[in-house]
């Protein structure tokens, strides 16, 4: 449901990563880099995890890690700074209010932030990011058709990858 003034970025474009500010929705910087990922990267240890099975995870006022593993999951992280991984499967991942993490993984996910400075990172699949609160947010597209939805607020770093 659209319900807000958004503007809609189809990740359908073959580059390595797009990156630019809006301002009010008017494009008003844009440079392309090549990312160099997170190989390499030490995965965060999970303060509550999921099955291989579809799991509903639910967080806590303060900073959490919460890992869906497989299945289709909904992981809600409340408040405080979470880090929220829905693996493998199509999740759903919902930041609440505060800094948070959101990365999809493999499937075809659905992840909204909340208040706060939200970084969304999609996997592979056709992934649909929202950042609706009228901060800056980062949102990180992946291989597939992503979606980025955006408010006219402050969100100002962008960036849409598609390998």
């Amino acid at each position: 449901m659209l319900t807000r003034d958004a503007r809609r970025l189809a990740a359908a474009v073959r580059i390595f990563r797009l990156i630019f500010s809006l301002r009010a929705a008017a494009v008003v910087a844009v440079s392309v880099t090549v990312l160099a990922g997170r190989a390499g990267a030490a995965e965060p240890a999970c303060t509550l995890a999921g099955t291989g099975g579809d799991d509903v995870l639910v967080g806590t006022p303060g900073p959490d890690v919460i890992c869906g593993l497989g299945g289709d999951d909904l992981i809600s992280g409340l408040g405080g700074a979470d880090t929220l991984i829905g693996g493998d499967g199509n999740d759903i991942l919902d930041g609440g209010p505060g800094k948070d993490t959101l990365e999809g993984g493999a499937g075809n996910d659905t992840m909204e932030g909340g208040p706060g400075h939200d970084v969304f990172l999609a996997g592979p699949g056709n992934d649909v990011m929202r950042a609706w609160d009228g901060t800056r947010d980062v949102v990180n597209g992946g291989p597939g058709r992503d979606q980025a939805w955006l408010d006219r607020g402050l969100d100002r770093a962008i960036s849409v990858e598609r390998r």
